[in-house]
């Protein structure tokens, strides 16, 4: 059995942008063999709950965990996403895929789940090929050494993007979310969103795969093209400078001009 998780907090109406992500996993997905987890702040638990409840129109089980914790700001709770192995049905799962709520899967989600999967090496979004990004705050914590830039480039060790990641669950893996989420309850550092740990954890240890999510596959954009209906990938519809309210607008635009 597999996993697919998104996460939700600060703001209970990124629920209907959640709502979008699960419809087209529902029409474009066609095993469902897998099982969909939401991990959401306490005090939103009770609503998302009850939604759970009386869904009735996906063919796949819908879960929920309570991070226990109340987010005072987007970049917080996005955080959620890392508090994975504390869902307590974990180890039920042998491969977790993470998906962003403003994502939409218009791509059968078995061809990445079919995929075999090396032991501890987290499956990406290649963001860019720039490697002084990774001193970006967007992508670490602006303090690389020249020498780890240096192996960075002779490893082809990029930057990546956490909407969307994929991984076998494992014992080395869940000591690296532990450590990510006791690194992030103690820093005070400069971040943004959990994108920069994620970056920094794993490109140190050099433990990413850019070969799964490509643009053959996958695509990203802050302002999409109404016009072109992205067949057979996964679309992200990123940005933060972007109220919830108009990202909704924006992506329930995409599937009307569509029929999605």
């Amino acid at each position: 059995m597999n996993l697919i998780y998104t996460s939700i907090g600060y703001n209970i109406k990124w629920l209907e942008i959640v709502v979008l992500l699960l419809n087209s996993i529902e029409k474009y997905t066609i095993i469902k063999d897998f099982d969909f987890l939401i991990i959401c702040d306490d005090n939103m638990f009770n609503y998302i709950s009850e939604f759970i409840k009386y869904s009735t129109n996906y063919s796949f089980n819908i879960k929920i965990h309570n991070s226990k914790k109340n987010s005072s700001k987007p970049c917080y709770a996005a955080i959620n996403k890392l508090n994975i192995y504390d869902f307590n049905e974990v180890n039920n799962y042998e491969k977790i895929l993470f998906i962003d709520g403003d994502i939409m899967s218009l791509m059968n989600l078995n061809e990445i789940f079919d995929v075999e999967l090396k032991n501890n090496i987290l499956y990406v979004y290649k963001e860019n090929d720039d490697i002084i990004n990774h001193n970006h705050i967007y992508w670490g914590l602006s303090n690389y050494t020249d020498e780890e830039l240096i192996l960075f480039h002779e490893n082809s060790i990029y930057p990546f993007n956490t909407g969307i990641f994929l991984f076998k669950n494992t014992n080395e893996m869940k000591t690296d979310f532990e450590y990510m989420v006791e690194f992030m309850s103690t820093c005070d550092t400069l971040f943004f969103y959990e994108q920069s740990i994620m970056n920094y954890h794993f490109n140190k240890k050099m433990n990413v795969n850019y070969n799964l999510f490509t643009i053959d596959n996958y695509i990203m954009f802050f302002t999409p093209d109404y016009s072109k209906k992205y067949t057979n990938k996964i679309i992200h519809f990123m940005g933060t400078v972007y109220t919830v309210d108009e990202k909704i607008e924006i992506m329930n635009t995409y599937i009307k001009n569509h029929l999605l």
